[in-house]
């Protein structure tokens, strides 16, 4: 995921180059992997053979996790923070001589960030519930088209977003300047 929203940010991938990968690491996630699997056990269990058979779901479902989160997090913040920001202050935080606690991870987040990522969490790291993908990138103004039996086909980036969504957007694509602290 960061490799390639860094690319969209920087303007090296256009959004829909960037919408069309990450349609692809759905498509594979829904079609190709255990969808009970959570990302918490994928890691877990990535030395069994069970877990062996689903770890490279980690790089299509856990970049699609990232995306989401990021969307989350600037929503919350009203475009000010997104992933990148958190990652950059968890960095200048514990540096390279200091590790942050594994097990308090999600803790230290939510105190860096909002309440409500604790849910998301809870919901899409640790249980296996289907990423709200549609949901998410609607509060972009970018709608996600799926054929009758609920596969995803093609994202829709709609030209005349609402006022909120596009506002939203603009701090995705890393148009306005957002606060890392």
């Amino acid at each position: 995921w960061a490799a390639h929203v860094m690319q969209l940010r920087a303007g090296l991938k256009s959004p829909e180059d960037y919408l069309a990968h990450m349609l692809r690491k759905l498509q594979i996630d829904r079609t190709a992997f255990d969808s009970s699997y959570s990302l918490r056990e994928l890691a877990l269990t990535s030395y069994s053979d069970s877990g062996q058979a689903q770890y490279a779901n980690i790089y299509m479902r856990g970049a699609l996790t990232a995306g989401l989160l990021d969307i989350r997090l600037l929503e919350l913040s009203k475009g000010e923070r997104g992933l990148q920001d958190v990652i950059l202050e968890l960095t200048r935080k514990f540096g390279k001589e200091r590790a942050f606690p594994e097990a308090g991870l999600v803790d230290t987040l939510v105190a860096m960030t909002h309440p409500e990522v604790r849910d998301f969490f809870a919901r899409y790291v640790w249980e296996s519930e289907r990423l709200p993908v549609a949901e998410y990138y609607a509060k972009l103004g970018i709608r996600l088209v799926e054929d009758a039996d609920g596969r995803a086909v093609r994202f829709e980036i709609d030209p005349n977003p609402t006022p909120e969504q596009r506002r939203l957007r603009e701090a995705w694509l890393g148009r306005q300047a957002r606060k890392a602290t």
